[in-house]
């Protein structure tokens, strides 16, 4: 039997041999219609065809939803990244700002510290003042004190006790 034409190309299944589209060639094929035989197509080529471009849909169908899968995964895991992110920036802003506190807490501590010990230091010249003066007045009253030191006797009085006696006197 001679080759006829086929139709156009694109309505060809390029998964069919040219020997399945014979009639002769495969014994349980479909028996054709006048019209089917003209154009060269038996039914069971259109079957394989419409299977094929079936599954091609189905296939094309689920590539799609998977590529949105994938593509929802990928924009959830930029979109929790970025969260994540964000949320690290600000632990690491507030533990600058932690940081620089205690920086300040512990210059302030210091300059406490050091003024404490300037006023220390001043307590001690002034107990060392102190301890000198009263020794001095303890030289002085030992001196007044001592009959035999200021040369006089011991029923007269001192300046400073006669003062303090004319006031009292006077106040009364």
């Amino acid at each position: 039997m001679a080759h006829r034409a086929r139709g156009p190309s694109i309505f060809r299944s390029p998964y069919l041999s040219e020997a399945k589209r014979e009639p002769s060639s495969h014994p349980y094929s479909a028996p054709r219609s006048r019209v089917l035989r003209i154009k060269g197509w038996s039914m069971y080529d259109i079957e394989l065809e419409r299977r094929r471009v079936r599954t091609h849909r189905i296939v094309s169908l689920l590539l799609f939803v998977w590529c949105l899968a994938v593509c929802g995964a990928f924009a959830y895991s930029a979109w929790s990244s970025w969260k994540l992110e964000q949320e690290l920036h600000s632990k690491l802003a507030q533990a600058n700002a932690d940081g620089n506190q205690i920086l300040a807490e512990k210059v302030h501590h210091q300059e406490v510290i050091r003024k404490l010990a300037e006023a220390r230091m001043q307590i001690a010249a002034l107990e060392h003042e102190l301890a000198g003066a009263r020794k001095r007045l303890e030289d002085i009253h030992a001196g007044a004190t001592d009959p035999v030191a200021t040369g006089s006797n011991s029923k007269s009085k001192s300046p400073r006790q006669s003062g303090r006696a004319k006031t009292s006197v006077a106040t009364r």
